[in-house]
C-alpha cells in the first residue's frame, strides 16, 4: 500500500489551506479527524478542542505522537480613519516578514482579502531607516476610510486573520492611491513653477526622491512593474498639467507616520493631508 497517493495529497493541500488560527482550530481538526478516521478505532474531542485519534484501546501500553492543531496569526487591534489595519500578534507571527504577504480576514460575513503593508520606500526615513515592526505594518483591504471598512468589508477591532500562504506570489506594493499619486505629482509641478525648473529637474535634486539617491535606483526598477505603475506613469506624463490647486500649492510633504517631524514641518500646519502624507505651502 503506497502512503503517499492521490486522497493524502489532497489531504495534505487541503489541511495546508485550511483556516486554523490560535484559538479557531476547529476547521483544521475536523479536517483532520474526517481524514483519520478509517485508520482508528476510536477519538476522543474534549472542552479545549484538543482531538485524540486511539488506535488499540484496550492494550496495556500507549505510545502518543502529538502536534499542535493551530497556526500563527494576526488579531486586528484598531482601524485608522484612512481604512488601513493595525493589528496585533496572535501566536509568534514574524512581523519582518509580513509586507507584501497577502491576507484572509475573518469576519463575521466571510473573508476579506488584504495585503500586508508598511511606508513606501520614498517616505522613509533615509538616515535612519527602520526594519518592519508590528506598529509600522498594517493591512490594506481596499477600503480609503474607516466607515468603508466596516461597511462594505465588515472588518472590526478582535477579528482574526492570517497569512494566505497557499503558494501564491506576493509583489503587491503599496501607496495612497492615484489620489495619493496626483498629490505628489501636483508637488512637483508647484516646484517646478516656483523656481522655474523642469520636473525632471526638480526630480533628480539631489535627496527629493529616494528612487535617483545611489543603490536605490534598484527600487525605481522594482516600482516600474507593480500595477499602480501605468498611473503613475501617466501622471508623470502630464505633470505640466497637473491642478496644483488640487494641493493648496503645497511644495513640500511627508508622512504623517514619522514620530519626528521634518525640520521644515515644525509650527507649520498642513494645507492638506491625503492619506498617510500631510502636504505644506512653505
Amino acid at each position: 500500500m503506497k502512503i503517499i497517493n492521490k486522497k493524502s495529497e489532497k489531504f495534505l493541500s487541503d489541511y495546508i489551506n485550511v483556516a486554523s488560527p490560535t484559538g479557531f482550530e476547529s476547521s483544521g481538526q475536523k479536517l483532520w479527524l474526517d481524514y483519520i478516521k478509517p485508520y482508528i478505532d476510536d477519538y476522543i474531542v474534549d472542552t479545549y478542542g484538543t482531538v485524540v485519534g486511539i488506535i488499540n484501546p484496550n492494550e496495556k501500553y500507549k505510545v502518543v505522537i502529538e502536534a499542535h492543531a493551530d497556526e500563527i496569526s494576526w488579531f486586528v487591534h484598531y482601524i485608522t480613519k484612512e481604512g488601513y489595519i493595525y493589528l496585533r500578534r496572535n501566536g509568534g507571527s514574524d512581523h519582518q516578514i509580513a509586507p507584501s504577504k497577502r491576507v484572509n480576514i475573518h469576519t463575521s460575513k466571510g473573508i476579506v482579502k488584504a495585503v500586508f503593508g508598511w511606508p513606501a520606500i520614498h517616505t522613509r526615513d533615509r538616515i535612519n531607516e527602520k526594519s518592519p515592526k508590528p506598529e509600522n505594518i498594517f493591512l490594506d483591504c481596499g477600503c480609503n476610510s474607516k466607515d468603508s471598512v466596516h461597511e462594505g468589508r465588515p472588518v472590526k477591532p478582535g477579528t482574526s486573520n492570517q497569512r494566505e500562504d497557499n503558494f501564491l506570489p506576493s509583489s503587491l506594493s503599496l501607496g495612497e492611491g492615484e489620489k495619493g499619486m496626483y498629490a505628489v505629482g501636483a508637488v512637483i509641478a508647484q516646484r517646478a513653477f516656483e523656481r522655474k525648473q523642469t520636473p525632471s529637474e526638480v526630480c533628480l535634486k539631489k535627496w527629493q526622491f529616494s528612487c535617483w539617491n545611489g543603490k536605490a535606483v534598484k527600487d525605481l526598477e522594482h516600482l516600474l512593474k507593480v500595477p499602480q505603475a501605468k498611473y503613475a506613469i501617466t501622471v508623470a506624463k502630464n505633470v505640466k498639467n497637473l491642478s496644483r490647486d488640487f494641493i493648496g500649492h503645497a511644495n513640500h510633504y511627508h508622512a504623517t507616520w514619522m514620530k519626528k517631524k521634518p525640520y521644515w514641518a515644525k509650527g507649520k500646519k498642513p494645507v492638506k493631508v491625503i492619506g498617510q502624507h500631510a502636504f505644506y505651502k512653505l
